[in-house]
């Protein structure tokens, strides 16, 4: 049995949209009109326009997790290199 494949952000923000868009075209009236195509096509979201406010606050995290790798590495690289902690059976 495979697992349900999880929607994105996008495609679940374009099924949101048409199922307004069919609401409201069976709201208003059960034959839909040319006023009513030319409204909605005016009224269509762009899915591209969204905000992206979360991406700074991953790449800072990011960022500050990769430099915090990167400084414990070279510490461990001096403290091995000196000979002030050393690895049993391990010369170097």
């Amino acid at each position: 049995m495979r697992a349900k494949h999880k929607k994105t952000r996008k495609q679940k923000i374009l099924a949101d949209y048409r199922r307004n868009v069919y609401t409201l075209e069976t709201s208003i009236s059960p034959l839909p009109s040319p006023k009513l195509n030319m409204v909605l096509s005016e009224v269509a979201i762009n899915p591209n326009s969204q905000s992206y406010s979360y991406v700074l606050k991953d790449v800072l995290k990011t960022g500050l997790l990769t430099l915090s790798i990167v400084v414990g590495e070279l510490v461990l690289y001096f403290l091995f290199k000196n000979h002030i902690i050393a690895i049993p059976r391990i010369s170097y």
